[in-house]
């Protein structure tokens, strides 16, 4: 993946099956060819597009996709920054709501910690 472009935005079709193959997930290269899916593209793909459309049907597959992109994300726009200003959503419990506000750590950020055996510290 060195030769590849640093900005995602304009990474082509070979870089982003080229970062497939890098994640062990190359049995996805051809349906995501056929979709032709850049790396404008690859940064809109929503959970379902994954699934239902490229194929995607392993949840842990679609989690490490997932997840990794978020990982090529400059810093600035990852969702992890936003967390000073929380956006509430209508469609949130209230449950959620104040969770999220009192910067407890949503579900997917917990999993992800645990399985790679890490801790996070909540500040308070």
């Amino acid at each position: 993946m060195s030769s590849m472009r640093t900005n995602v935005a304009f990474w082509s079709v070979d870089d982003v099956t080229r970062w497939l193959e890098a994640l062990s997930l190359g049995q996805y290269t051809n349906s995501f060819r056929e979709a032709t899916v850049d790396g404008s593209f690859l940064m809109e793909l929503r959970e379902e597009d994954l699934i239902e459309v490229l194929g995607v049907s392993h949840k842990l597959h679609v989690r490490k996709i997932i997840n990794s992109r978020e990982r090529l994300r400059p810093a600035a726009t990852r969702k992890g920054h936003a967390k000073r200003n929380p956006v509430v959503t209508k469609n949130q419990s209230k449950d959620e709501q104040s969770c999220q506000k009192s910067g407890v750590p949503d579900v997917d950020t917990v999993f992800s910690q645990a399985r790679n055996g890490r801790l996070m510290r909540l500040e308070e």
